[in-house]
């Protein structure tokens, strides 16, 4: 494959996460891709002290990657601080979430984050981001590199119930030169899809009443009159699972994007599904092949982290496998002092934390273990914390396993 063409020279930029793992791995990501100098540190003070010291215009920062989920000053909070303060409001802001929830749409709107992209990021997405975060970085910047968009304008019917995902959405239809009707539910959805024409349906999956795949298998059946039960329906669910894709084809979905959603992931997708002249898309089910939980480990996610150099060894993996092995069990004590002493604020952002660093690894199972536990206690559900502690446990046992594998001197 092509090399990306690189980024403009000299160019500083800041990192605020409060995970270790999580800092490491994205200066060393801008590093390799040529960013002059990275600055990282753990938190929003810490941020406005580096973004406020740094106000002539030979010092200040390209742009600044904030990581959502931070404990006391969250990367919301962080933003917004950024945006009222007049000397360092116009920095370019890149928001980094791992979270199933999104922000709040008003603090969406009030910020004007450049970029939200989800966590872990690959070399390619940072890359692309970072060349759509700073386009005008050169006196005669190039046209950008975007996918060609569908050959007609499209109207579509977008089922979502929450506000800020119906924004981002509505934003990325307008910008691809689309046009949208937003309903909040899949009861909605019916009503509006016997009543109009439309030439696809973006469908949340998770939604209050009717969900999105209760929603499809209606369409799928023949009882919306007056529609095309083959209309072609593209999921949008919040978490990136293969069970999840499984469960989606199965429904009849034809295509499959996780939130938030991407301007390229849904440029594609429509492209798959609405192309002028093309196919409908046939749904094909996943093959052992396709099925990655399979595996504790993702090896695309490893292979992004051999190719980072260390501080100490050539590759970057082997000093975080290191660091993750040694961390992970006091993580999971703490977590049993905090459920034994019902303490659900400090067992949830913990419960985070891990989550975003198994991500690190690519450690889907123990991830999601990780949020499974995070949306119990954050959702007051205090009696399923035990069953998901001892299955986080259970995944962990899984994944120090492979790690102690690959860190063996005989691979």
């Amino acid at each position: 494959a092509d090399e990306p063409p690189p980024l403009p020279p000299e160019q500083s930029m800041l990192v605020v996460d409060d995970n270790a793992t999580s800092r490491i791995i994205l200066e060393r990501q801008l590093r390799q891709m040529g960013v002059a100098e990275v600055v990282a540190v753990d938190s929003a003070s810490a941020a406005l002290r580096e973004l406020r010291g740094r106000t002539t215009a030979a010092r200040r920062f390209n742009g600044a990657l904030l990581d959502w989920h931070m404990p006391e000053v969250d990367g919301i909070a962080l933003a917004l601080a950024i945006r009222t303060d007049p000397a360092i409001a116009d920095t370019p802001l890149l928001l980094l979430s791992s979270s199933v929830q999104p922000p709040d749409s008003v603090m969406v709107e009030a910020i004007k984050f450049q970029l939200i992209v989800p966590k872990p990021v690959s070399m390619e997405q940072l890359h692309r981001s970072l060349r759509e975060l700073h386009s005008n970085w050169s006196s005669t910047p190039e046209k950008p590199q975007r996918l060609e968009v569908p050959r007609t304008r499209l109207h579509l019917l977008v089922a979502e119930d929450n506000e800020v995902n119906q924004l981002v959405v509505r934003l990325i239809l307008e910008k691809l030169g689309h046009t949208c009707k937003i309903v909040s539910d899949g009861a909605a959805a019916l009503i509006a899809l016997a009543g109009g024409s439309f030439d696809a349906i973006l469908m949340d999956c998770q939604m209050p009443g009717v969900d999105g795949y209760t929603a499809t298998r209606c369409i799928r059946a023949g009882e919306v009159k007056g529609a095309d039960a083959r209309i072609p329906i593209i999921a949008l669910t919040a978490y990136a699972m293969p069970g999840d894709r499984l469960k989606c084809i199965s429904a009849g979905m034809d295509d499959y994007l996780s939130k938030p959603v991407q301007t390229a992931a849904l440029t594609e997708a429509l492209q798959r599904c609405c192309g002028a002249g093309s196919e409908p898309l046939t749904p094909r089910l996943p093959t052992e092949s396709d099925r990655p939980e399979l595996a504790v480990l993702d090896l695309n996610q490893l292979d992004v982290l051999r190719k980072l150099p260390g501080k100490k060894s050539a590759a970057l993996l082997d000093e975080l496998v290191e660091i993750f092995l040694h961390d992970t069990p006091v993580a999971l004590a703490e977590l049993g002092t905090f459920s034994a002493q019902h303490q659900p604020e400090r067992l949830v952002l913990l419960a985070h934390r891990l989550a975003g660093s198994c991500a690190n690894f690519g450690g889907r199972a123990m991830r999601q273990a990780a949020q499974d536990l995070e949306k119990a206690a954050a959702t007051g559900r205090w009696a399923q914390v035990p069953s998901r502690r001892t299955e986080l446990e259970h995944e962990w046992a899984r994944l120090r396993r492979a790690l102690e594998q690959l860190s063996s001197p005989s691979r």
